[in-house]
């Protein structure tokens, strides 16, 4: 498994949840900042030169639960964001968690859609060993300059099966109300409709970030990191 541990000789530890196709490196404001807490993240399957696919949410909590079992002696918090923000709410049923803060996530199956989608992933796979390309989509997250080089090396490595999963968990996923006090939901001002009315549905007491689109834990770290802080203490 591709990981990395920060902050080894703190008790308690946070652990983040990548979106797609995305990588660890989306958290480096955090793992700058945030040394009260051991940090530990880890890439998906089908996200490295492991040569293999990313397969489902389950496959992701197994290999959350394995990190856990191997690294963590005292509470254990989740932050995730999109994709890693569903696996984190599944996450909260299977595993002991503490708390965990909801980042942009999806929360209104859309089966429709995918299959809509699915014939377009497939004709978009000749393109994403260009930059040109890279750059379209990293638009869309906000991804600057300093984070696109390891954007475009993570696009790379994801095949076309490992975007059809991922499309199809994504926009299959339905879960109900949070717990308040053992989760946190966020989204940004400037989502699209549907990723703020999946906030809406998850929490009555979710937190809007001025200013925000799909870009919270890279562009508006400070504000992240300040809750983290706060709700995790």
């Amino acid at each position: 498994m591709n990981y990395s541990i920060y902050n080894k000789k703190k008790s308690d530890t946070i652990i983040f949840l990548n979106g797609a196709g995305v990588g660890q490196w989306m958290w480096t404001k955090q793992i700058k900042n945030l040394k009260d807490y051991q940090l530990i993240t880890f890439d998906y399957l089908g996200h490295t030169a492991d040569n293999k696919h990313f397969v489902n949410m389950q496959t992701e909590i197994n290999r959350l639960k394995e990190l856990m079992q191997d690294h963590c002696t005292a509470k254990v918090y989740l932050v995730g964001f999109s994709l890693g923000a569903q696996i984190s709410l599944l996450a909260q049923q299977q595993l002991l968690i503490e708390k965990a803060i909801i980042i942009s996530t999806l929360n209104k199956p859309n089966k429709l859609m995918y299959q809509i989608l699915k014939p377009f992933i497939k004709l978009s796979m000749p393109f994403v060993k260009y930059k040109w390309y890279a750059k379209l989509n990293a638009s869309q997250l906000n991804i600057k300059q300093e984070l696109f080089e390891n954007y475009f090396v993570t696009s790379k490595f994801l095949s076309y099966k490992s975007l059809k999963n991922i499309y199809k968990e994504n926009m299959s996923f339905k879960f109900g109300k949070v717990n308040n006090e053992k989760t946190r939901v966020l989204v940004g001002a400037n989502e699209v409709k549907v990723v703020k009315q999946s906030a809406q549905e998850l929490s009555s007491n979710f937190i809007e970030i001025n200013n925000a689109g799909h870009d919270i834990p890279y562009n508006h770290f400070e504000k992240l990191n300040k809750l983290i802080t706060q709700f995790f203490k």
